[in-house]
């Protein structure tokens, strides 16, 4: 059976450090190294702003699931062979779900496919701040363009709780446990939002998993995993969810939701309905309440198309939802309405 690590705030070159191998930090740091059992070096690991991204590279960021090639591990050992990465923001809690090409066992069950590692998240979605991620530290290269808020530390698995530490990176101090569970080749973890700050769920995902000895595989290869939902948006500090569905018969008979560019305020999104580059939809949730007598939620939107849409804005903290419609080949006239919600404050 493996030892089970402490609760407190532990050093994260220990945690490293419980992997075999000759850790390369970024950017030619000092890293840690077993030496035949006596011991290792310790290092701290560098965090985001001392280590700049790389310039000229295009990280990845994928929404939903990330495929994994087979057979691309790594090491000498058993390998654990990730063949999908997801992250999905189910109810307050974000969902992360791993799958393997083989067989795999709990971390402390002592087999020989037993499964360890680190989940990186980076939850504000800022590459620039937080720590290095453990896939780039542990790799030696900068593949996730993430900076780590929290991450999951999987060598704290217990069976006795089914759950594994959710540790606040930065200040290395554990926010809690969350439900790990497994099958044949997979695992779920879910994470309360509670245990990374009340985040919204909105977050980038990456990992480094392997047996206790050493890693085997990243995931994804290059980039991270997103949970945002591409099809909603939060708006007006994340009470305001806000899609569009859309469809052009024949050619698209039924309706489709519209996808969220990467162009967003915290009042303001823009949609795209086939192309990204194509952008065809912008909407807004003003905050009109105040003292002078407004007392309503606007909503305003524009449509460079001649599509049928509706548009559905839901006030999440009053349960309230409203809904505009464009019919088929009218061309989308603006809309400003002053009135869309009366549920200040």
């Amino acid at each position: 059976m493996k030892s089970s690590k402490p609760k407190a705030a532990a050093s994260s070159l220990t945690v490293a450090g419980r992997w075999s191998v000759l850790v390369l930090a970024v950017l030619a740091l000092a890293a840690a190294n077993f030496a035949g059992g006596a011991g290792w070096n310790t290092a701290d690991r560098p965090s985001r702003d001392q280590v700049p991204l790389p310039k000229g590279l295009d990280f990845d960021r994928l929404k939903g699931t990330a495929l994994d090639p087979t057979g691309d591990t790594f090491g000498s050992g058993t390998p654990i062979d990730v063949t999908s990465l997801s992250a999905d923001l189910v109810g307050d809690m974000v969902e992360i779900v791993v799958t393997f090409a083989d067989a795999i066992s709990p971390p402390d069950s002592g087999a020989a496919n037993a499964v360890d590692g680190f989940i990186d998240i980076d939850a504000d979605q800022d590459g620039a701040t937080g720590d290095v991620p453990w896939v780039d530290f542990l790799t030696g290269n900068a593949t996730t363009g993430m900076g780590n808020e929290f991450y999951v530390d999987l060598f704290s698995y217990d069976s006795a709780d089914g759950a594994a530490d959710v540790v606040d990176d930065p200040d290395e101090l554990v926010t809690g446990r969350a439900p790990v569970s497994f099958t044949s080749n997979s695992m779920t973890v879910q994470i309360p939002l509670t245990l990374l700050g009340d985040d919204d769920g909105e977050l980038d995902v990456a990992t480094i998993l392997g047996t206790e000895a050493e890693p085997t595989d990243v995931a994804p290869n290059a980039g991270s995993v997103s949970s945002a939902d591409d099809t909603s948006v939060l708006l007006q500090n994340n009470r305001f969810r806000v899609s569009v569905d859309w469809r052009r018969p024949p050619n698209v008979p039924d309706l489709q939701p519209a996808r969220v560019s990467d162009f967003r305020t915290d009042d303001s999104a823009i949609f795209f309905f086939t192309n990204p580059d194509n952008l065809e939809f912008l909407i807004k949730v003003l905050d009109s309440c105040n003292p002078n007598g407004n007392d309503h939620f606007w909503v305003f939107f524009a449509g460079a198309t001649d599509v049928e849409f509706t548009v559905t804005v839901t006030d999440t903290q009053a349960n309230v939802t409203k809904t505009y419609s464009n019919p088929l080949g009218n061309p989308a006239d603006a809309v400003t309405d002053t009135n869309a919600f009366a549920t200040c404050p």
